[in-house]
């Protein structure tokens, strides 16, 4: 089973447009979609299809995962015009439990600027409650 879309518990398990979803991008192992509070000028979710609950729940066994987080991410980021050479224009990252809104891994793609102030603080690597993924994945690769 590549994952649990379609099981009611989880929101991120029932992705479609059906539900109000705006795909921009699937796999068989990932989708991404619109966040539906963007924080920034961009803002996009990508969710993998197997259910894992959050980033202190990957195993190293995720880190290919990840990196196919990642690299959709830049991928996004890059299709709207962002440099990846300037990490001043994005973000690419997860909020920490007990920060995170949905029980469901799910990496933040922002392309900024922010859309308020409160939404850089909520963004801001290093905080207690937000990491970024490149973090993630180091952690993972220890």
């Amino acid at each position: 089973m590549l994952g649990c879309f379609g099981k009611s518990e989880c929101i991120f398990c029932d992705v479609t447009e059906a539900n109000g979803f705006r795909i921009v991008h699937q796999t068989d192992d990932l989708i991404a979609f619109h966040d539906r509070s963007p924080a920034g000028q961009m803002h996009v979710l990508i969710v993998p299809r197997k259910h894992i609950k959050n980033m202190n729940h990957l195993k190293k066994d995720d880190a290919a995962l990840l990196r196919s987080m990642m690299a959709l991410g830049h991928t996004l980021l890059e299709e709207n015009g962002y440099d990846l050479k300037d990490k001043a224009q994005y973000r690419l990252g997860f909020h920490r439990p007990p920060f995170n809104s949905v029980q469901h891994l799910h990496l933040h793609v922002i392309g900024l600027p922010f859309r308020n102030r409160f939404k850089t603080l909520k963004f801001k690597p290093g905080m207690v409650w937000y990491t970024d993924g490149s973090e993630v994945l180091k952690n993972l690769d220890a």
